[in-house]
């Protein structure tokens, strides 16, 4: 059973290490083609969206994701010096104070979901609501909703 796992673990690191690899490969490829002078890029704006668009879909990983485009984005347009760029980019943004605040807010909110999810409270908090909701009532519709929009329960 440990071979199995230890030969999948490697397989998967095969088909990851390779998808980097290409990703790389693409990227330098993207890099080299576009124009030097980003007013001539026209359709060729799209590629980051649509390499984004691409990678969460395949991939799952959202923060990745929008991540590679912006690193795609400054490839595009700073070529050599896209590191430093990129850099700036971030920094720029990071000392933000909205946005820090923002980044905070959603990632706490987001590991209270995930704390809550994990033991058992979504699930037991869509009993309690299912429970009080009587579809014999008039009132059963808004119950209904207010259990939909409810961010803890996986209906």
């Amino acid at each position: 059973m440990e071979s199995v796992r230890e030969a999948q673990k490697k397989d998967q690191l095969k088909r990851t290490l390779i998808f980097y690899i290409a990703l790389f490969v693409g990227f330098a490829l993207v890099g080299i083609l576009v124009p030097d002078n980003p007013d001539e890029f026209g359709i060729l704006t799209c590629i980051p969206a649509a390499f984004m668009i691409f990678f969460i879909f395949k991939t799952k990983r959202i923060i990745e994701g929008l991540t590679l485009a912006v690193l795609l984005c400054c490839i595009m347009v700073h070529k050599q010096n896209f590191i430093i760029e990129f850099a700036n980019i971030a920094q720029t943004t990071m000392m933000d104070e909205d946005i820090a605040f923002l980044i905070i807010v959603c990632g706490l909110m987001g590991s209270l979901v995930a704390v809550i999810e994990k033991n058992g409270g979504g699930l037991a908090f869509g009993k309690f609501v299912a429970s009080k909701a009587n579809l014999k009532k008039q009132r059963s519709l808004a119950q209904c909703f207010v259990l939909r929009c409810s961010p803890w329960t996986t209906i």
